[in-house]
């Protein structure tokens, strides 16, 4: 019997081992990790882009709240020629009633004495139109300030500024329905957020029953208690909104040296008015300045041929 023996390289197995080693090793060799200077690269224009971001975001959030801040202005300046236009409306509608209240309860010329108060000039919170502060943009402030008396920009309480109490037109109480500035001068401030009227639940202007924050102030109701809360409709604080009251002067000579019971005994043809607004929006230092003028003409006017 013959016997074959295969005779295989003792060196095979080595060999085998050594290439898969080799293998392994080179691809090994050819994997390798970011370096530090790719991860900070990459994470410097992901802070760019997020902080660019954020920034449009920001930007686009004050340009949202700007616009709203400016129609709310508008609503405000609307209100006030509303009421105005109400007022010298009911007026004119009243000329053929009776003055006095004792002769006619029933029909008199109820709206009288607030066309006064906005019409006359010795009593009431008309001015002569070339002796108004001008219209400026420069600073709130300067509308507030007491010492600003003097210069073409002065302080509105020289101006006898005033509002209407757009939320209670009441005939029979004038200085309550047109709040003068002159009269009450703390109430009229700078706009803490944008030109409006603060309205609290008492019986007296510019007097809360409470602080600021507390429910004197707070409109809200749970509806428990719907017909027991007090309205309100007593303002509280005015905030970068005010009216100024002028009248004609084309028919009077010398309109600089006269004074205000001169400028009584001349009727005018009309009356304009000045609704005025200065706040700042979000993310600005120059003021944001709304204004409007309406033209009422009087009804006393009798055009002479």
């Amino acid at each position: 019997m013959v016997m074959y023996m295969l005779n295989f390289p003792k060196n095979l197995k080595v060999t085998q081992t050594k290439n898969r080693l080799s293998k392994d090793s080179s691809l090994t060799s050819s994997r390798r990790g970011d370096t530090i200077v790719e991860i900070i690269f990459c994470f410097t224009i992901f802070s760019i882009i997020t902080i660019v971001s954020i920034g449009l975001m920001n930007r686009n959030l004050s340009l949202i709240q700007g616009t709203l801040e400016v129609s709310m202005a508008r609503n405000e300046i609307e209100a006030q020629a509303e009421a105005i236009r109400f007022i010298h409306n009911s007026y004119l509608s009243e000329r053929e009633l009776v003055r006095d209240q004792n002769i006619d309860p029933t029909k008199w010329q109820e709206y009288r004495d607030l066309w006064q108060r906005l019409a006359s000039v010795q009593n009431g919170l008309n001015n002569n139109p070339i002796k108004i502060s001008k219209y400026s943009e420069q600073s709130c402030r300067q509308y507030y300030d007491a010492a600003n008396v003097a210069g073409e920009v002065h302080n509105i309480f020289t101006d006898k500024a005033f509002i209407v109490n757009t939320r209670k037109l009441d005939p029979k109480n004038p200085d309550s329905t047109i709040v003068s500035a002159r009269e009450h001068q703390s109430l009229f401030q700078e706009a803490s957020l944008y030109p409006r009227l603060v309205f609290s639940n008492s019986s007296q202007v510019g007097v809360s029953n409470g602080k600021d924050s507390s429910a004197n102030l707070n409109e809200s109701n749970s509806g428990s208690n719907l017909y027991l809360t007090p309205a309100f409709v007593t303002p509280y604080r005015i905030e970068g909104l005010w009216v100024i009251g002028t009248r004609d002067i084309t028919n009077i000579n010398n309109p600089e040296a006269i004074d205000d019971s001169g400028l009584d005994q001349q009727a005018p043809e009309f009356y304009d008015f000045h609704i005025r607004t200065c706040w700042y929006g979000p993310n600005r230092n120059i003021p944001s300045i709304i204004s409007t003028i309406i033209r009422l003409y009087n009804p006393e006017f009798i055009k002479k041929d």
